[in-house]
């Protein structure tokens, strides 16, 4: 729970990098409180001239030394920025608006949405992000780099490997596995395990329609 922060206690640094520009990490902002200083921190190659954007690979003293989050919804781009960001703070971003037990267990860098719910037992990984209206049922078990978007629905035992992205309004059946970097189209629900790393499946039911070399780097 190193880096773990939930703003509605009040202590929530003053000073945020985000990792990442996009449309995503301008929500992740929205989550702040009033008043908080945000820095973007980008590849040189995407800098522009917008104002508070750090590039990524040589921060300054004091951004290296503040509390980051990766904010991305692509699982290997959000890996790839936070091994890229030179520091070790990370912190994770629970919005008051989401309701998590305090049974459960939230990992460093993590981002939990308004509306999200989680319920008891549930563990959370490093890096994850918990998008608007998701469910996370009793003992769903998020290992890192997982994106959930918004609206889907995880019931009870589930348990998902490292990088899995699932889509949004999915649905994910009572204690279904999924292996690390598997891919859950908008609107599928999954009934059975996926035990083929970084395959893509979609439909109702869910079923495999092909296999990725690697994490999904971009929506």
């Amino acid at each position: 729970m190193d880096g773990t922060t939930d703003y509605a206690d009040g202590a929530m640094p003053r000073r945020v990098g985000l990792l990442g520009a996009g449309e995503h990490a301008r929500e992740v902002a929205s989550y702040l409180p009033p008043g908080t200083e945000v820095f973007w921190a980008l590849s040189p190659d995407y800098l522009g001239a917008g104002r508070g954007q750090v590039d990524i690979t040589a921060p300054s003293p004091t951004d290296r030394n503040s509390w980051v989050t990766g904010a991305v919804g692509a699982p290997a781009l959000r890996r790839d920025l936070v091994a890229a960001w030179p520091g070790d703070r990370f912190l994770t971003i629970i919005s008051p608006a989401a309701y998590v037990d305090p049974s459960c267990t939230i990992g460093a860098g993590t981002v939990v949405a308004p509306g999200a719910i989680l319920t008891v037992d549930v563990i959370v990984g490093d890096h994850c992000q918990v998008n608007i209206g998701v469910t996370l049922s009793h003992g769903v078990r998020l290992a890192s780099f997982v994106t959930i978007s918004p609206g889907a629905h995880l019931a009870g035992g589930v348990c998902l490997g490292e990088g899995v992205f699932v889509g949004i309004g999915a649905s994910i059946s009572q204690d279904v596995n999924l292996a690390s970097g598997v891919v859950v189209g908008a609107g599928a629900t999954v009934l059975a395990d996926v035990i083929t790393p970084n395959a893509v499946v979609a439909g109702v039911p869910a079923s495999v329609v092909k296999v990725r070399d690697r994490w999904l780097d971009a929506i």
